[in-house]
């Protein structure tokens, strides 16, 4: 069964375990499944930031705290957001085209280095060694790879995240042999199935997408392994994803995606969502209501959903991701309501 809806008996968290920031919605690249898009190139002030990012340190002390975009570092004060989110959570983690970094100055590149070293999860978006493969869904394959090298003169260490679609899917067991021996600074590399969007065509994502994603990464696990251990890097796939999974397994039964159940996305302007990759569903915000109001709202919403869902409604199109179907399971009117 996908889903505990005994709203009295399930363990929900009185607030997220999992909060990221999008501190712009700005970007420089225009990667054909982005879920950010469109672009509004707003920016969230530092002072704004401090004062949020005060508000849930004290109101819900998360375990992950992320810091996203648009693209991250096209933030001014990006180094200050980074260096204070450092002072309050027990793990931060960034996600980046890698485009910038090449362009900071060597002082920057320091605190960039003294933040990584402080505990910083520095992750840079490569889709494959190939530059013809790279630009066909991201672009600017050059400008990453001086970066990842700027990386590498200044010994900083960095995770590699790569969206798994049909087009860098035959080559990936390369690419990753490619990073890992080309760039000792490289800790982890995170895999992600290309995930559908409520802005994404239909036809694009059905094109992207892996045809039997179990199928295909059964197939590549033994090599992933294999170079894991003589390279000693650590390979995250899609099904071992952190703090969700563990708290899905050990007390929960709603499936795999805890979108609004132990996972939260700050908007620019204060307003949370369940998913970087919904922005119609508006559980609160910030700068008006506290995380405990705000969640058990989330809770109110989800469960509603989830019984919906339960009943015999029939979700098309993207498959059981119930956020994806929004349209058909709940309305704005319903959400008023809670």
């Amino acid at each position: 069964m996908l889903f505990n809806l005994n709203a009295d008996k399930a363990p929900w968290p009185k607030t997220p375990l999992i909060i990221q920031f999008e501190i712009t919605s700005s970007c420089n690249l225009n990667c054909i499944y982005c879920y950010a898009k469109p672009f509004t190139n707003k920016i969230m002030r530092f002072e704004d930031f401090k004062y949020l990012a005060d508000k849930t340190y004290n109101e819900a002390k998360p375990f992950e705290f992320g810091i996203l975009g648009g693209e991250p570092f096209l933030h001014p004060q990006i180094l200050d957001i980074i260096e204070y989110s450092l002072g309050k959570f027990p793990s931060v983690g960034i996600s980046t085209n890698g485009t910038l970094i090449w362009k900071l100055s060597k002082d920057d590149l320091i605190r960039l280095k003294y933040a990584v070293e402080s505990g910083l999860d520095l992750q840079i978006s490569l889709d494959s060694h190939i530059s013809s493969i790279h630009d066909a869904v991201r672009g600017s394959f050059n400008l990453t790879l001086k970066s990842l090298y700027v990386l590498e003169k200044y010994n900083i260490p960095f995770t590699i995240g790569i969206v798994v679609t049909s087009v860098n899917a035959p080559t990936l067991i390369e690419t990753v042999e490619w990073l890992i021996t080309n760039f000792k600074n490289i800790e982890k590399i995170h895999f992600e199935n290309v995930m559908p969007s409520v802005i994404m065509d239909r036809d694009l994502y059905y094109k992207l997408r892996l045809k039997d994603p179990i199928k295909f990464w059964r197939s590549i696990t033994p090599k992933l392994a294999e170079l894991s251990r003589k390279y000693n890097v650590y390979i995250d796939l899609p099904f071992t994803n952190n703090a969700n999974l563990h708290y899905v397994m050990q007390n929960i039964n709603y499936g795999l995606c805890l979108a609004g159940i132990t996972r939260a996305i700050v908007k620019v302007d204060g307003t949370i969502v369940p998913c970087e990759l919904v922005h119609t569903l508006k559980l609160g915000n910030l700068y008006k209501e506290d995380w405990h109001t705000i969640w058990e709202r989330a809770r109110k919403i989800m469960l509603t959903i989830n019984e919906k869902i339960v009943k015999g409604l029939q979700l098309k199109g993207y498959g059981l991701c119930r956020l994806m179907n929004l349209e058909k399971i709940i309305t704005p009117n319903d959400i008023e309501t809670f």
